[in-house]
């Protein structure tokens, strides 16, 4: 599921290194390359949005940095301060890399508050951005190490056996150059004792035994094989399975409401405003669940992680989905009464224009949804 972590004015922050606007996925890329996919996880994906920066992250839960206790945030600032370290070793073996291009920029971030948990594992949002107060540096205290690390690790990549080989040749050489200058000297044989040439000539013979009895059981695995002969095992070919689309066509056009079996979420972004303010406040998950018939429920939870939840119901109109919502949504905040009108979009999105029920006149919001 994706996630909106935090978002800002796209002129709040300060980018540390302006040629890394739009370098994202080129630079991810890299870390998923060079080092690995994990690393690549702890850079949240930017996106503008009406002069608002959003920052974007798959998984299904989240937990703030304020809602750490002091010990796992420095559980968690540790194992970034790691990640970071790993990816700058790696760079410095890719001289050409945007990886050593642009490190340190994109491990700079405005504060820790910019820290977020997702599914258990840290994630870093407003990246590469200075704020008001500088920007926060978790590695204030790893940079001498860094330079340290890095070069033990160019030292173990020394050819250690070309020299050794070197080494090994010289002592042969100079080996061979003693016994040329030494050779009038007397060498005597030294004979293997009585007992020990016993016992290889035992275990010779028992090796031999043991032989012999492999080609004994040999030959009576083959005649076995004659006389009860096994018919081979035919394997079956694997079915292939037909994948199912969340919003196929032909069930639409059929007004089929059991392909809405299941849970949809909003994929905009969207903000909710109290009557008679002016405060907004954003949405952090929208998602309906449906049975076979067309009934169901909702749950809509804020960036505050404040939640609502109410039934729904969905039925057809044409070749519009109305989904209505017969009481308010209630719970930490209330939701007037409201109906969606649905089109399909694709073979996995549906478009659906919102409306309070109280409104006649109002415009409506429009949001996204897919399974």
């Amino acid at each position: 599921m994706t996630l909106i972590l935090t978002h800002h004015p796209s002129d709040q922050f300060t980018l540390l290194n302006p040629e890394m606007a739009g370098l994202y996925k080129t630079i991810t890329a890299e870390i998923s390359q060079f080092v690995s996919p994990q690393h690549a996880l702890l850079f949240t994906e930017p996106k503008m949005i009406n002069e608002m920066l959003y920052w974007y992250a798959e998984g299904e839960e989240v937990v703030p940095w304020r809602a750490l206790s002091e010990a796992k945030q420095k559980q968690v600032i540790q194992v970034i301060q790691s990640m970071l370290i790993d990816i700058s070793k790696v760079a410095h073996l890719h001289p050409n890399s945007l990886l050593l291009r642009f490190f340190p920029n994109y491990g700079y971030f405005p504060s820790s508050e910019y820290i977020y948990l997702v599914d258990g594992h840290p994630v870093i949002t407003a990246w590469g951005y200075s704020g008001g107060n500088g920007f926060y540096n978790p590695l204030i205290n790893e940079q001498s190490n860094i330079s340290r690390k890095t070069r033990l690790l160019l030292w173990s990549k020394f050819p250690w056996v070309t020299a050794l080989l070197a080494l090994f040749t010289g002592v042969l050489t100079s080996l061979l150059l003693s016994i040329y200058h030494h050779s009038d000297q007397v060498c005597y044989a030294t004979y293997p004792k009585i007992q020990e040439v016993k016992e290889a000539l035992n275990g010779q013979n028992k090796n031999q035994a043991l032989n012999k009895k492999q080609d004994e059981l040999s030959k009576s695995l083959v005649l076995l094989k004659k006389q009860c002969k096994i018919p081979p095992v035919r394997s079956l070919e694997p079915q292939q399975t037909p994948k199912l689309t969340p919003l196929p066509k032909e069930a639409w056009e059929k007004k089929d409401k059991s392909m809405l079996n299941g849970c949809w979420h909003l994929t905009t972004p969207l903000k909710l405003v109290a009557r008679g303010t002016d405060k907004w406040t954003p949405i952090k998950i929208w998602q309906v669940c449906f049975d076979n018939s067309g009934g169901g429920n909702q749950i809509i939870t804020t960036m505050d992680d404040i939640t609502c939840q109410g039934p729904l119901s969905a039925s057809f109109q044409g070749d519009k989905l109305v989904i209505k919502q017969p009481e308010n949504c209630k719970g930490g905040f209330n939701l007037v009464r409201g109906t969606q009108i649905c089109t399909r979009s694709n073979d996995k999105e549906a478009t659906c224009l919102y409306k309070d029920d109280d409104v006649r006149d109002g415009k409506g919001v429009i949001g996204i949804f897919k399974r």
